[in-house]
């Protein structure tokens, strides 16, 4: 059944005033119980599914509603909100052992009843950092400190995130061997790792040209006739290659709803 074809009016088969406002392509039986029916459907955490639209009518026997002995309801349509919830649960952590705490993403440390903050990694905000986000050359992954975009799919709150001050904040960072991470534009790179940092590949940062400096051929006589000189002047390329764990507290669990 083609959708340009509904709805279909039904008073040819003893209902008058009725339609069929959606196509058949899925049927449910429901218990009505006391003329009250309900229907739950239970989707799957998947973000593709957000915006996405499907419609029902509800057709229930009714002998008194007309020859056909069915009544039919208005159709309605229904769309996936922007936040695919869990139910709500009660969670009571007693902080008495570390069981439950994220150590790939937690820098803080439980005991004794009670749980303690790290000091260090900033909000985590822009989620596990991801090499191949930045622009590839080879083995190079360029990521602009002054407008990089990180997609939701990659971000803690699921929102696309601009990183345009140089500020990144990851819950976890890997580079592996092999791999170049390069930071390049206006703003100097400040990054901050909530959990576990691990660089066995190369973090490079530029410095700027230098284009010339000013001399003078007599110390100390700023009247004296001043020369450009031009001085070709190379990128010091900061390389960093080292093992660094930084954590911070925080626990396992599902993204729920504000």
């Amino acid at each position: 059944m083609h959708e340009e074809n509904l709805p279909i009016p039904i008073n040819g088969f003893g209902a008058p005033g009725c339609n069929l406002y959606v196509s058949i392509d899925a049927n449910l039986l429901i218990n009505t119980g006391k003329g009250t029916a309900y229907l739950q459907i239970v989707l799957p955490k998947d973000l593709a599914l957000i915006g996405a639209s499907f419609y029902n009518q509800f057709i229930s026997p009714d002998p008194r509603a007309n020859a056909a002995g069915i009544a039919f309801s208005n159709g309605a349509k229904a769309t996936v909100g922007s936040c695919l919830c869990l139910p709500e649960e009660n969670i009571t952590e007693s902080f008495a052992t570390d069981t439950m705490l994220d150590k790939n993403n937690s820098g803080g440390f439980w005991v004794g009843g009670r749980a303690f903050a790290a000091q260090v990694g900033g909000t985590g905000r822009h989620g596990t950092f991801n090499y191949k986000l930045g622009v590839r050359v080879g083995s190079v992954y360029t990521w602009n400190t002054d407008n990089m975009t990180i997609p939701g799919t990659h971000t803690e709150s699921g929102r696309t995130e601009f990183a345009r001050n140089g500020v990144f904040e990851f819950g976890s960072m890997n580079v592996p061997t092999g791999v170049t991470v390069r930071f390049v534009d206006t703003n100097r790179a400040v990054v901050k790792v909530r959990g576990v940092a691990q660089i066995d590949g190369t973090i490079e940062v530029n410095g700027p040209d230098a284009a010339f400096f000013a001399a003078s051929p007599t110390p100390g006589n700023p009247a004296a006739p001043v020369e450009r000189v031009a001085v070709p002047v190379e990128r010091v390329a900061t390389r960093v290659q080292t093992r660094a764990r930084t954590r911070s507290t925080t626990a396992r669990t599902d993204r729920t709803c504000d």
